[in-house]
């Protein structure tokens, strides 16, 4: 027993002098002269042990070999997200802003259209017979609803049931006055769902859109089916962007530089915009912040996820007490995976805004109930602001080229009508791969012509 002990023993006092020559080499890897050189020259920001640097060419190129592995062509069957906007392009309409609100304006038409064949059908000629004040009151309160623009709704009947009587309970006035027509409010009052907005939508476009396309409108409906966990896959949605906005900031805390402020989840709005209420003193969180400015943003962004700043005396001779300037050095976008979507996004839309944002030389910073002048001086010893991605996955190769190729699915079916009637029909699309890699180009493009920022991206390590 002695013996086993003792051979116990010595083996653990060989793995704890094991780990240990390991640690000690990894520290002095680390922290070498040559490998602190190296990171200086290659970062602004040290490397964290929580986030690695993602090499965005090489990520592109490994992506394009996957496409060109996969031959010319690709035959990409149409999946149920796809059958709302062929709909859309099948009905004329340019773009997703205007078919939306056509739906939802269809939406209120027929919920008019209903309660009005209800309260001005079924319930007005059996109060037309009843001389007391609440009838009178019911019929004079149904025929202003019955005026109002059908395009109102179901708002446009809110006052029936209003007073001291009813107290605006619809239910309780019709128990009251006419108990056999509830059933019939029942079914005026049923909510109409998306399907069946889209199908009325289709149907009022008879008229002005070719029979072949009204068809194969219909024939994308019949595939259509409006998912019932949306609200749900919304809500995981927005929790995952906040996860991902919250791993950004800490990794940002963990490399605060001296003198540095890390504000989170920044307004960028017009300083037009200053006098509304809800931007006054006292409304903002302490960790955020507002950038007003007067240049228009063209609507590419109406927030930075993350900006880093530091704040000196301004440089006058004539300051003022407690004056100061502050100057961006980072500003940060955070996805929750990095992709070619996420990253043409950022360079397209966030980028061009940061840089009309730093531009402005009148712009102003608003945070922790004060305001201050912000700006950026390019001297050519002064370094670059640093535009920074940070998710907290990158998405796999062949995984990116299956959002590739559904965006170029999407792409052809908004611009290739003999390919959109073909594909109502048969349900599939061809796919080029040089179609793919066009767009990975554009990517590319958009890479090369950022030469006034620092571009970093940045993955959270998985523990």
């Amino acid at each position: 027993m002695a013996g086993r002990s003792t051979t116990a023993i010595l083996l653990i006092a060989a793995m704890i002098l094991s780990v240990a020559a390991r640690c000690r080499l990894v520290r002095a890897t680390l922290f070498s002269p040559n490998m602190q050189q190296s990171s200086r020259l290659r970062f602004r920001r040290p490397l964290s042990l929580r986030a690695t640097e993602v090499r965005v060419e090489e990520y592109i190129a490994s992506i394009e070999d996957e496409l060109r592995r996969c031959g010319p062509i690709t035959k990409r069957s149409i999946s149920r997200p796809n059958r709302k906007p062929m709909i859309r392009t099948l009905l004329g309409y340019k773009t997703k802003i205007d078919f939306d609100e056509a739906i939802r304006k269809t939406r209120r038409c027929e919920e008019h259209r209903r309660l009005s064949s209800f309260w001005g059908g079924t319930l007005a000629p059996i109060l037309s017979k009843d001389r007391s004040e609440k009838a009178l009151t019911s019929c004079s309160l149904i025929d202003e609803a019955l005026h109002v623009r059908p395009d109102a709704g179901k708002k446009a009947f809110r006052r029936l049931g209003s007073g001291r009587d009813y107290k605006g309970n619809v239910l309780a006035m019709l128990q009251d006055i006419a108990p056999e027509t509830l059933p019939h409010y029942f079914d005026a009052s049923q909510p109409i769902d998306e399907r069946q907005a889209m199908q009325l939508l289709i149907e009022s476009h008879r008229s002005n859109v070719d029979a072949a396309r009204i068809d194969a409108a219909r024939k994308c409906l019949d595939e259509f089916l409006p998912q019932k966990n949306n609200e749900s896959q919304y809500v995981a949605s927005q929790q995952n962007g906040r996860d991902s906005e919250k791993a950004c900031i800490d990794f940002l805390n963990e490399n605060r530089q001296p003198g540095s402020i890390i504000l989170e989840n920044v307004l960028v709005n017009h300083k037009s915009c200053r006098v509304r209420q809800k931007y006054r003193k006292g409304t903002l969180d302490e960790s955020s912040g507002i950038i007003w400015t007067g240049i228009g943003r063209d609507r590419f962004c109406s927030e930075f996820d993350a900006v880093v700043i530091t704040a000196e005396d301004a440089a006058n001779g004539n300051k003022q007490e407690n004056q100061t300037r502050t100057t961006v050095t980072e500003i940060w976008e955070a996805k929750y995976s990095v992709s070619p979507s996420t990253l043409y996004d950022a360079v397209a839309k966030k980028l061009p805004a940061a840089r009309a944002v730093i531009k402005d030389d009148e712009a102003i910073l608003s945070y922790n109930g004060g305001s201050v002048s912000m700006g950026r001086s390019y001297g050519e010893d002064e370094p670059k602001t640093v535009f920074g991605i940070y998710g907290r996955g990158l998405l796999p190769a062949p995984n990116a080229v299956s959002q590739l190729r559904a965006m170029a699915v999407a792409n052809i079916l908004h611009n290739d009508d003999d390919a959109l009637l073909e594909a109502a029909e048969s349900g599939f699309v061809m796919v080029d791969t040089t179609r793919c890699i066009e767009d990975l180009n554009v990517l590319r493009e958009q890479l090369k012509k950022i030469s006034d920022f620092e571009l970093t991206v940045r993955i959270q390590e998985r523990k």
